[in-house]
């Protein structure tokens, strides 16, 4: 019995639409790929309790446990920054063996958070060449079923009854059998807006009729962005998103910081599957929306 409603689940991760499984949110996509009463192999052991000078506690593990689930790399939103993280929805619908493990709210075992490039990189061992670098930031998630062995587990709580906190382990290298096929699915254009917060969505702001993207400073035009395909309108609706281009930030370019690196949506892309990625001069573009 699961104490988040699915209304309220649906808000939350609508935000996500399927590319090859048109599925509502990561939830109906975990539950397809999971099964149930898996046979396991566990080995862990408690290690050490420690609590901090603000009170939270952790609990580790030595030993590792084999066991069958749903593995999940998704796009998630802190604030103004989005991150990738790599999830492990274990089938067992048990406390037991996984110590401290809240199987009612879905929250999975953190395999990696708040991901890096390197960190987005070691995920192509896992979904090889169903993702790239460029995936992180416009793949709304990835997943599939498999069988891993995890160890470093531990959990952490914000009290000494309750570890709602989550929990963490690491996969065992070399440990990871897939099971499936992998399911992904990207952000859908109606939702570009709602989703990427203003530190994001850069908005028109050259006198010209339309800007340049390139594929280097002062490089190779990839495309020429006419000033009326652009989202410049804070206000505007998702349905009329539909016919607009979306330019997001994608922080500075190494070589020359006078230049953004980007991804445009096209105007005629439904989704951020067809993001083309460059480089604009940062006198063409604003963080400030236009009026």
């Amino acid at each position: 019995m699961k104490i988040i409603s699915y209304s309220a689940v649906k808000c939350i991760l609508i935000l996500l639409l399927c590319s090859y499984v048109y599925a509502n949110d990561e939830i109906v996509v975990i539950d397809s790929l999971r099964h149930q009463n898996t046979i396991y192999h566990s080995t862990l052991t408690q290690k050490n309790i420690d609590k901090d000078k603000s009170g939270m506690v952790k609990i580790s593990y030595n030993g590792e446990i084999t066991l069958s689930g749903v593995i999940q790399m998704y796009l998630h939103q802190e604030e103004a920054n989005l991150f990738q993280s790599l999830t492990f929805y274990p089938d067992i619908q048990t406390p037991n063996p996984l110590p401290y493990f809240d199987f009612e709210q879905y929250q999975g075992i953190q395999l990696i958070a708040d991901m890096k490039d390197n960190d987005f990189m070691k995920a192509k061992q896992i979904f090889g060449d169903n993702i790239n670098i460029n995936d992180k930031y416009i793949l709304g998630g990835i997943a599939m079923r498999a069988m891993i062995t995890l160890q470093d587990y531990y959990a952490v709580s914000g009290s000494d009854i309750s570890f709602d906190n989550g929990a963490y382990a690491k996969i065992k290298p070399h440990s990871l059998k897939p099971l499936s096929n992998t399911k992904r699915w990207f952000v859908s254009k109606g939702m570009i807006y709602s989703y990427f917060s203003e530190g994001l969505l850069l908005s028109y702001a050259s006198k010209d009729s339309y800007i340049n993207l390139r594929q280097s400073p002062n490089g190779k035009i990839l495309q020429a962005i006419q000033k009326d395909e652009m989202l410049n309108d804070c206000n505007m609706r998702s349905n009329e998103l539909q016919n607009q281009g979306v330019l997001l930030s994608l922080g500075k370019d190494p070589t020359n910081p006078k230049w953004l690196k980007v991804a445009y949506i096209p105007k005629e892309a439904s989704d951020t599957s067809k993001a083309i990625y460059g480089v604009i001069h940062e006198s063409q573009v604003s963080f400030d929306c236009g009026e």
